[in-house]
């Protein structure tokens, strides 16, 4: 098993543009040092319960509080790459 902890931020339209998302709450549930924070920027009518908005220092911080110390992978569109940086 890897010893350190995996944060997962990932920001989407909406709930349904979650890929995978039975298989993150899966790797979640079995691994407790996978750490998966989702942020949706249009939850519609829907039964979205999570985080609302987008990928800002505040929710980073929220999600992974030691984010200065890490090691950062980075990817998504040019835009929202520069926002978050």
């Amino acid at each position: 098993a890897y010893p350190h902890d995996i944060h997962l931020l990932y920001g989407v339209r909406t709930p349904a543009d979650i890929i995978f998302r039975q298989e993150l709450d899966h790797l979640a549930r079995r691994h407790p040092n996978v750490h998966v924070s989702i942020i949706v920027s249009q939850p519609g009518e829907g039964d979205w319960t999570g985080p609302v908005g987008f990928m800002t220092p505040e929710f980073v911080a929220a999600a992974v509080p030691d984010v200065v110390s890490r090691r950062i992978h980075l990817c998504g569109p040019p835009a929202m790459m520069d926002a978050v940086k």
